[in-house]
């Protein structure tokens, strides 16, 4: 945010920064993250509460508040210094971490070439293909063993630097599944196709592949044993076909397969794993690669607009986003 105001003699400007990704951290430990010179007070809480010997606690009711101001100040001035060093960016330029990450992406030194605005035919054909992140439990029982945890780290970063559907959509022309399958050049591709499972599959223990939305909008993941239409991605499609689905080919497009983005998510991962993970910058890093990750799962279809104008200005338009699905796989289409 900021205001300008007058005071006959120059103009003043104040820009803020919003810190919403730092609730999860106290003052005090982004004080030692950062190693700032003010670091938080303590003071008893009660002080606070007894409005009666306000005056009594004055003082150290306003040092208390002072450094709170000044270290957070400090904590945002050496966060900007190092995102300056690294990128040659200001923080203040964004408001959101997420607007800072598509700024990291639009610098010239990660900005793919191959990165397009997709028509919005297309984009509604691929959205089809999206649904969020599964979790259910795949065996039930009881575990009478030690059981072995595993935490999947960085999960959207990893599948940032694999090849990725980029570049322009086109059309596929093949008229079967087998002739789309056996072309590497529709690797990155989205297929529209019937689907179902083939009938001498033995379900014992089967776990189904395809996602499906029930009327309420819920997630399901039914036992397909009659032609239904959906919209696929090509690799959760040659998956299917291991575990024992079969298709028949409507329609499709593809778009060409890169490593663009490679570099972007490596240099993200190295900045992330230079701290701990008890310092902000760990937690910072990683929401930044995320952001970048997710600046292609924007549903840009059907948005409110609201059109600014007067007599005075060009007429401008300015989108409200609203919330969107986490996705694993995207079309990677961004504006420069």
């Amino acid at each position: 945010f900021f205001f300008q105001a007058e005071d006959g003699i120059r103009d003043y400007k104040v820009t803020g920064v919003q810190t919403c990704a730092l609730p999860i951290y106290s003052l005090s430990s982004l004080c030692k993250s950062f190693n700032t010179q003010h670091s938080k007070l303590e003071i008893d809480i009660n002080k606070l509460k007894q409005l009666d010997k306000i005056i009594e606690y004055f003082d150290e009711i306003v040092t208390y508040n002072i450094y709170d101001v000044i270290s957070l100040y400090e904590i945002l001035i050496k966060f900007n210094e190092q995102i300056f060093k690294l990128f040659k960016l200001n923080i203040t330029k964004a408001t959101t971490i997420a607007t800072l990450a598509r700024n990291i992406l639009r610098t010239d030194e990660f900005y793919p070439n191959d990165l397009y605005n997709i028509p919005d035919y297309v984009e509604e054909f691929v959205k089809k293909s999206y649904f969020g992140g599964r979790t259910e439990c795949f065996i039930l029982g009881h575990i009478s063993d030690t059981i072995n945890c595993y935490d999947i780290n960085s999960s959207y970063i990893y599948s940032g630097i694999k090849p990725l559907p980029l570049g322009k959509s086109i059309k596929i022309k093949e008229n079967t599944i087998e002739d789309v399958i056996n072309n590497p050049l529709y690797n990155q591709s989205f297929v529209k196709v019937l689907v179902k499972l083939k009938n001498n599959i033995n379900l014992d223990n089967f776990i189904p592949v395809h996602p499906i939305k029930n009327k309420e909008g819920l997630i399901l993941f039914p036992i397909i044993k009659d032609w239904i239409e959906m919209v696929l991605y090509l690799p959760e499609l040659k998956l299917g076909i291991k575990v024992g689905y079969e298709y028949k080919f409507i329609e499709g497009f593809y778009f060409k397969s890169s490593n663009s983005l490679k570099k972007i998510f490596n240099h993200m991962y190295e900045e992330r794993i230079k701290y701990d993970k008890s310092n902000i910058l760990n937690f910072v890093y990683k929401l930044i690669g995320v952001s970048i990750y997710g600046c292609f799962g924007y549903n840009v279809l059907n948005k409110t607009n609201i059109k600014i104008s007067n007599k005075n200005r060009d007429r401008k338009s300015t989108r409200l986003n609203s919330s969107h699905l986490v996705i694993s796989y995207a079309v990677f289409c961004l504006k420069k």
